[in-house]
């Protein structure tokens, strides 16, 4: 989880020898899977200060990477975001949303523009990095979506 370029770590909950962490190292399965949610995270840093000090774990290195977790997450459920939802999501200022989503965009976690004058994130692109029920959901209107949109250029196409 110290490692700059592994942001991501969606896949690495699912293995059995992490799953098995949450038994012999609650504290450590605990922290992998609140670095999901930016407040679950801070909260978890506030009870458990003294866990990360003591196995050397690089705090700002571990905040920056729930903020973006948390950033991409909200993201891949909405087309257009709002600054102030993002500045809210991730407790940073207004000002610096912009930077998360640019930094987000050039690690390559999200494709998104930024619309300065209406203060929105038009998401192009955003990959969960998990998935839960309201994540299907999403994901299926959006392929049912899809599919009539293709019905409809089809029909068009064979008049």
């Amino acid at each position: 989880m110290s490692l700059d370029k592994i942001t991501l770590f969606g896949k690495i909950n699912d293995l059995p020898s992490v799953k098995s962490l949450a038994s012999t190292y609650p504290q450590l399965s605990e922290l992998l899977h609140s670095i999901y949610d930016f407040s679950s995270f801070n909260k978890f840093v506030k009870d458990h200060g003294h866990f990360l000090q003591s196995e050397n774990l690089n705090v700002e290195l571990l905040t920056e990477k729930s903020r973006l977790c948390t950033l991409v997450n909200f993201c891949a459920l909405r087309e257009n975001v709002s600054y102030s939802d993002i500045k809210d999501l991730i407790d940073v200022d207004i000002d610096d949303v912009e930077r998360w989503v640019i930094k987000a965009n050039s690690k390559k976690l999200m494709r998104a523009q930024l619309d300065q004058l209406e203060q929105i994130i038009v998401v192009l692109r955003a990959s969960p990095v998990s998935y839960n029920k309201e994540t299907w959901e999403f994901l299926l209107s959006r392929t049912k979506a899809w599919k009539s949109n293709m019905e409809v250029l089809a029909k068009s196409i064979n008049q």
